[in-house]
């Protein structure tokens, strides 16, 4: 393969994960509306290496640039120096085009936009529109997927529009995880981005794949990777929002932190994810057999959010800081401190203890027998204390484990933080 451009001299984004969401959705919107318009096209997709995506051909020439902005703000002048960027990439990587692809509708026009940065283009969505937010883009793409099975004669797979697009998407997530895989076993990170392009082909085979195929645990567990991550992503959104409003801005080890995070929870095998979800629900079973399942029994959107999420970044980094093997937070006692997904009021305090003891009656939760203390958004409290009864159960070992759950404490995030940040 000839080689046009050392990837050496290319920044890349990919060993960070803050827009990988959005930034994989418009990547795959894109591509669906050039599989609309020549079913056929032999191109490929480069992610996070000549920009945030580009399409190039077999030699890695660039047909056109893409830029993606996942923030909130409208305003002309927090984009003015990606444009720039943007201009300057046209200028190195000669292409056919390239464009900038905003969230949020600017406070100028796209014309404007153009008459100030003309080597650039403001992208356009099929709705008319010039931005697309992350809420949007999902039913932007079901959107595209719609129109490719009616012009292909499969509408007999219309009904699975939604799991079809799962299944784009996880292309897109698994070759970001090859990427970093091949980074572990010695390929440079800006090689293995500038390198691994995937075949626009590969999503078309997708869009003619029988989707109910994809129903089963792998696919669940896929989802609920892709759901952490949109997540963070709007975490990390509504955290630089709610930052900037205070005159404040997140600091490179904050940022560091928080990604170093979830680049782990997507380093994850389909046993670890399962553990993982566990770990931070212990008060309810996590299962992944059926979409009723997926949906009832697994980690939701505040609960991640405002709950575990807004726990990692309020904590320093903690003693034990491999995701997989459980984070464990030590105070000046030696106490252990686990972060969890509970996010739920004082109102309901002994519900959730009610609910950790049924649980653990019936489920491994094992690794957290060993935790003092697990943290929650505005919870306190023992667990035996609050139930106020001893624990009965028929096994000996059950007692046992049950014994040392009853000692464990539920501490509000704010008072876990003055013991462990001190």
């Amino acid at each position: 393969m000839k080689q046009l451009v050392d990837p050496n001299d290319i920044h890349t984004a990919i060993d960070t994960w803050s827009g990988f969401v959005y930034q994989g959705k418009v990547a795959l919107y894109h591509v669906l509306r050039l599989l609309n318009g020549n079913p056929n096209n032999e191109n490929y997709l480069q992610l996070d290496s000549l920009e945030d995506f580009a399409i190039v051909n077999a030699t890695i020439e660039p047909i056109t640039l893409h830029q993606v902005k996942a923030v909130k703000s409208t305003y002309y002048s927090s984009y003015q120096g990606a444009f720039k960027k943007l201009e300057k990439r046209i200028d190195d990587f000669h292409c056919d085009a390239a464009y900038f692809h905003l969230a949020r509708e600017n406070d100028k026009s796209p014309e404007d936009i153009i008459t100030a940065h003309p080597k650039m283009k403001v992208y356009q969505y099929d709705n008319d529109n010039y931005y697309c937010s992350l809420a949007d883009i999902n039913k932007e793409i079901e959107s595209q997927i719609t129109a490719y099975l009616n012009s292909n004669g499969l509408v007999h797979f219309l009904g699975g529009v939604s799991i079809i697009r799962g299944k784009l998407e996880k292309r897109i997530f698994d070759h970001v995880i090859s990427v970093h895989s091949s980074n572990h076993n010695g390929t440079p990170i800006k090689e293995g981005a500038y390198y691994q392009i995937i075949p626009i082909g590969n999503f078309k085979s997708i869009l003619e794949e029988n989707p109910s195929n994809a129903l089963d645990e792998m696919y669940y567990l896929f989802l609920t990777k892709e759901n952490i991550n949109s997540y963070y992503t709007e975490y990390c959104i509504e955290l630089e929002d709610e930052l900037t409003t205070d005159n404040q801005a997140i600091s490179n080890d904050d940022k560091n932190k928080l990604d170093s995070y979830i680049k782990q929870i997507n380093s994850l095998t389909e046993k670890e994810l399962i553990e993982f979800i566990k770990s931070i629900l212990p008060h309810r079973e996590v299962k992944y057999e059926s979409i009723i399942d997926f949906k009832d029994h697994n980690v939701q959107k505040n609960e991640f959010k405002r709950a575990y999420l807004r726990s990692l970044y309020h904590l320093i980094l903690p003693n034990k800081s491999n995701i997989n093997d459980g984070l464990i937070w030590n105070d000046n006692e030696k106490k252990q401190y686990r972060a969890t997904a509970i996010n739920d009021g004082e109102s309901n305090l002994r519900d959730i203890c009610s609910d950790i003891y049924k649980n653990i009656i019936s489920n491994d939760l094992g690794t957290l027998y060993q935790t003092d203390y697990l943290i929650t958004s505005d919870l306190e409290g023992n667990i035996e204390e609050t139930l106020n009864k001893q624990f009965d159960v028929e096994k000996k070992e059950d007692k046992n484990n049950v014994n040392k759950w009853s000692n464990i404490f539920l501490i509000k995030r704010d008072d876990a933080k003055t013991n462990i940040n001190d």
